[in-house]
């Protein structure tokens, strides 16, 4: 049995695995979607009042997010709600 006061190694999901892999790696709206829980609708409304990362232009009408911007949105909601 574990010694409750150690850390315990949790693997990192393939998102993450990803993420630190490929620099700069771009996400979809429907890997974002899974990465942050939050439906097209809410996405899109955060983007407008600034409380979520901006879309890049991919061309045309295709747009994404960066990883590491959607990774840090979501850690720093995982610290706002562990207070």
């Amino acid at each position: 049995m574990p010694n409750p006061s150690e850390a315990i190694d949790v693997d990192p999901t393939p998102h993450q695995q990803a993420a630190a892999c490929i620099p700069n790696r771009i996400l979809r709206l429907p890997a974002v979607m899974a990465a942050t829980g939050l439906r097209t609708t809410t996405i899109y409304m955060r983007m407008r009042d600034g409380s979520f990362p901006k879309a890049v232009s991919l061309g045309g009408k295709s747009v994404g997010w960066r990883a590491r911007e959607i990774d840090a949105w979501c850690a720093s909601r995982m610290s706002v709600s562990a207070q």
